[in-house]
């Protein structure tokens, strides 16, 4: 348990507290078909001979416990491997989680330490020196760990860095309040991203009835307008396209929130192009053209037109 193999005690552990528990159930069946049977009377039921067997299956719990630790803040065990964290601070948050795997492994000494058998269910100086010496700094660690989660999210620059750094701590995530933090508020901060990347691509579009965009002078007016909006469109889709791959993330309750507001904007963006600015485009013809049989064949004339042998000889 305090070697490398951790997960394989789990999973003896796990068996453990199994066994124990089948043990108690055919105890309790045993009982319960002598007491139906019986012809003798006084025969109760007697719940105090599962002390000890409730008490070990508890030390194995606290024992287990000990195991998610070590996987879970020392990285100990054959699916752990700490992975890359990109962006200017990728490194800082590195070694972040390599201090709190030294202040692990500070605690989990004084468990290597004690010098009785740990799974001895008699030995009741165990709870203070599990609840104390360890358990309790544990979930000081675990506070520390919650909280440099949240602040990686602070030092993101794009939906798809997001994602991706949620999904690194998942699958570092190995105690289950650490899961469940991840996938909770971790993912609530990624899904709050998505929202405020959208909101800000609605207030772009919207100043733009105020002062044109920027833009390359080779683009023409309406069509490099509608150039400049389908870019909007384009940069939404590439966030919602990573939120898609948050597959570790089900049922969020954000989740329905951010898809309506970005197909909402997507379809306000599309019909923008397809309605507003080829309206504007065409207006200015109507008044050259009077009927619509010269405003199509005037559409459909090409600007460039592929030079042939007869156009050379003119």
């Amino acid at each position: 348990m305090l070697g490398r193999d951790v997960e394989k005690c789990m999973r003896d552990l796990d068996e453990s507290i199994e066994c124990c528990q089948q043990w108690k159930e055919i105890c309790n069946k045993i009982q319960r078909r002598i007491m139906a049977r019986s012809s003798k009377a006084g025969w109760d039921k007697d719940d105090g001979i599962f002390a000890e067997n409730e008490a070990f299956i508890q030390r194995c719990r606290d024992l287990k416990e000990i195991c998610e630790g070590q996987l879970q803040f020392a990285q100990r065990g054959a699916s752990c491997q700490m992975p890359i964290f990109g962006g200017t601070k990728g490194k800082e948050w590195a070694l972040s989680l390599e201090d709190l795997k030294k202040m692990f492994d500070k605690y989990l000494e004084g468990i290597k330490k004690l010098d009785y058998d740990i799974l001895d269910v008699k030995i009741t100086v165990w709870h203070d020196d599990y609840g104390q010496m360890f358990k309790d700094h544990v979930k000081n660690i675990e506070i520390i760990y919650t909280t440099i989660i949240s602040k990686t999210f602070n030092h993101v620059s794009t939906i798809e860095d997001a994602v991706e750094m949620l999904e690194n701590f998942y699958q570092l995530a190995k105690r289950p309040s650490i899961i469940e933090f991840v996938q909770k508020k971790a993912a609530e901060q990624v899904y709050q991203l998505f929202i405020a990347e959208m909101k800000e691509v609605e207030d772009t579009f919207e100043n733009s009835y105020k002062k044109r965009p920027v833009m390359p002078l080779s683009h023409p007016h309406y069509a490099g307008m509608a150039i400049w909006i389908h870019s909007l469109i384009c940069r939404i889709d590439r966030a919602k396209y990573a939120i898609d791959g948050m597959y570790f993330v089900p049922n969020h309750p954000s989740k329905e929130e951010a898809e309506a507001k970005y197909k909402k904007l997507k379809e306000s963006l599309d019909s923008y192009i397809q309605t507003g600015c080829f309206k504007d485009w065409t207006t200015p013809i109507e008044h050259i053209f009077t009927e619509q049989k010269e405003i199509d064949f005037a559409l459909g004339r090409f600007i460039l037109v592929k030079t042939t042998d007869e156009m050379l000889k003119e």
